[in-house]
């Protein structure tokens, strides 16, 4: 495959084969409906967050979202374990979905 193609992501590939860095997430925004997949960097997207005199960190991704359709900005929460699967997602102006549900319709 060529330098540009990997560059911008020819070949054909699925949104997340090969792509060990890369941070998955689906939404429904709740204005207008749009299904949105956004990417975020296992590297550079992740903070630390201690809880209060804690110890040990919790990776945490929040992440905003806007969609083609509307205007309506939409806020992702992640925890993650320490293989980085999620623990808690949660949502604000819209729906955190599975990638099964994203693919559905």
């Amino acid at each position: 495959m060529g330098f540009l193609a990997r560059l911008f992501g020819g070949g054909g590939r699925s949104a997340d084969a090969g792509d060990r860095d890369g941070i998955h997430v689906f939404v429904r925004c709740d204005k207008c409906g749009e299904k949105v997949h956004a990417r975020a960097n296992r590297n550079t997207d992740i903070s630390q967050e201690y809880a209060d005199g804690g110890q040990r960190a919790t990776p945490t991704l929040h992440k905003e979202i806007l969609g083609s359709r509307c205007q309506n900005l939409m806020y992702v929460h992640l925890t993650f374990d320490a293989s980085f699967r999620v623990v808690t997602s949660s949502g604000e102006r819209c729906k955190v979905m599975s990638r099964e549900e994203y693919e559905a319709d």
